[in-house]
């Protein structure tokens, strides 16, 4: 009987590939915006809310620094709430930014809507605000929303979400 060591060899050759893509990589955080939600007429009031969020994630590593997220708008409405989740109790601060489509010309062209009121993870794995103190709470269609991750101590995963009733 004759054995045949291709199998092994090729078994070999993806876990080193594998192992040399895991060191190259990049380690800055990934992120991701998004935007969830629908609409029906003659529905229900839920139906008319939609989220408008962000993702950060560091591959199973803690995040680290400050990172942005940014997203198009495509409807009007009023936020009526912000909520965070972590993977692991930990501490971030999540900034909401906003500017007009017409005038982003990167994320440095968007301002704060959320006044001194900034959601924050401290020592927790969530966070939830609908009073919204000092925010301005109107959607802009066509708008950019930038999402900007400060301070986060332990978390490896962080999502900012927006709840938002749609016009």
């Amino acid at each position: 009987m004759r054995k045949h060591a291709g199998g092994f060899v090729f078994i070999v050759l993806v876990l080193l590939a594998s192992v040399v893509l895991a060191v190259l990589a990049p380690v800055a955080p990934a992120r991701a915006s998004y935007i969830q939600g629908t609409t029906a007429a003659g529905g229900t009031t839920n139906q008319n809310i939609r989220t408008i969020g962000a993702t950060f994630v560091n591959g199973g590593a803690a995040l680290t620094g400050s990172t942005t997220s940014c997203t198009v708008v495509y409807f009007a409405g009023t936020i009526q709430q912000v909520d965070l989740i972590a993977d692991q109790s930990g501490s971030a601060t999540v900034d909401v930014q906003t500017v007009a489509f017409g005038s982003y010309t990167g994320p440095g062209s968007a301002a704060s809507i959320t006044a001194a009121d900034t959601p924050a993870l401290s020592s927790a794995v969530k966070f939830s605000d609908s009073t919204l103190t000092g925010w301005t709470t109107g959607v802009t269609a066509n708008s950019v929303f930038c999402f900007v991750l400060s301070s986060p101590t332990t978390v490896t995963y962080v999502e900012a979400v927006l709840k938002v009733a749609a016009n």
